[in-house]
Parts: C-alpha cells; sequence; structure tokens
C-alpha cells in the first residue's frame, strides 16, 4: 500500500522524516511532476493521532527541500503508482499547473480573538434598542476585521476567510504568501495587533499551502 502525502515541483532531496508507521519515503515521478510517498503494510490504515502528525511533519519537512509544493490531505493511498498517476490527471487543472501557481509561495495563518464577543455585549430598554444596539456592534467589528484583512489580502496572492467561531473568534482566515514577503507580512499583523490591544491576535506558520490545494484534495 502507497501512502501519498504531497507533489512536488523541483524536489531537491527528500527530508530525514520518517513517514507514517516509521516508513521511509520515497518519491516516484507522475504527470510532470514528483510524488512524495511512503510505503505502508497492507492493512487498513489506522487515523491516529500520530499518524496525522506524522503525515504533517513529511509534508512541513518537504516546504524547505522543493520550489513548490502541493500537499495532500492524509488517508490517500492507492495499490501502485499507476493509482497515484491516475489521480494526479483528475486534477482540475492539472497537478503541474497546480504547483507552478504555488511556486514559491506558502501559507500563513491568522485569527483574530475578541474576549468581548463572549460576554453581554449591549444593555438597551427594550427589544429594538437591543438590536440597533447589537447591529452597530457588529458593524464595528467589520470595520475592525477589514482594517486588519484589506492589507493581508492585498500583500498576499490569495486568501481563505473562514466564519467567526466560538470563544470568541472574529475573524480567522488563511493566506497564500510569497517566502520572501513572510516578514513584512508578518509585520503587518504586529502593527494591527499593537493598536488593538484589546484583542489576541495570532499569525502561525509559514505552512505548506493547504487551504490553497483545491481539488487536489477532492481527486488523489
Amino acid at each position: 500500500m502507497i501512502h501519498l502525502y504531497a507533489f512536488a515541483k523541483n524536489l531537491r532531496s527528500l527530508p530525514v522524516e520518517r513517514g507514517v508507521e516509521g516508513s521511509p519515503l520515497e518519491v516516484c515521478e507522475v504527470e510532470g511532476a514528483t510524488a512524495v510517498v511512503s510505503r505502508l503494510q497492507a492493512t487498513p490504515l489506522q487515523t491516529t493521532h500520530e499518524a496525522l502528525i506524522r503525515h504533517g511533519l513529511v509534508v512541513e519537512a518537504l516546504l524547505d527541500h522543493a520550489d513548490s509544493l502541493l500537499p495532500v490531505r492524509f488517508g490517500e493511498r492507492f495499490d501502485d503508482e499507476d493509482g497515484i498517476a491516475a489521480a494526479a490527471r483528475r486534477l482540475r487543472p492539472d497537478v503541474r499547473s497546480r504547483l507552478d501557481s504555488l511556486e514559491g509561495c506558502v501559507e500563513v495563518g491568522v485569527r483574530v480573538v475578541d474576549p468581548r464577543r463572549e460576554e453581554p455585549a449591549v444593555r438597551a430598554p427594550d427589544g429594538t434598542g437591543y438590536m440597533h444596539a447589537e447591529l452597530e456592534l457588529s458593524r464595528a467589528r467589520d470595520r475592525m476585521v477589514r482594517a486588519l484583512h484589506a492589507p493581508l489580502d492585498e500583500n498576499a496572492s490569495a486568501s481563505a476567510v473562514g466564519a467567526p467561531g466560538a470563544g470568541g473568534v472574529v475573524h480567522t482566515a488563511s493566506y497564500l504568501v510569497r517566502r520572501e514577503a513572510v516578514p513584512a507580512f508578518t509585520r503587518l499583523v504586529d502593527g494591527y495587533a499593537a493598536t488593538h490591544p484589546q484583542l489576541t491576535v495570532v499569525c502561525t506558520g509559514p505552512w505548506a499551502p493547504y487551504s490553497f490545494a483545491g481539488e487536489a484534495e477532492a481527486a488523489a
């Protein structure tokens, strides 16, 4: 059984990381790209925390060994190299074009938490007043988020914005950023955090561009 980690462009060498189940990494050439794989025992793959982490460690390690990386979700496995090639052929656009679009880029994640979002935000004498106050508060938060997202989006090749979540999360997004632009990008985040001390601003990465792999996950 062959476990697939990622497709790579101009892979210079393999990292020292071991694959899932401690298996050594290998490569095979498919559809004008290099597939990074390891061979597992022909048994159902267990989705354990250790296996997920091992898969992620391999993908992140590959980031510094190739000009472009198209990560594949955990659990994509095939009987032989022909199966991997068939999966690559199903990609639209093809795997090589997708690698070209990601060349020189990494993913940076940004999350903004407003602790006040979980607290009673407004007080009003009646329902109508409460709704108006909530509307104004919502608009204020939207302006606050746009003040961060707009410059980040402008300095990124692409972005993927998620919905606000529990725990006071008012903004969560992934940005596709050129490697050389990461320091300037993170300075923008730091500057925003410095001028909004009431917020918790978390910037993570650089990561392999999972959020921009697109149909590679669905087709692999």
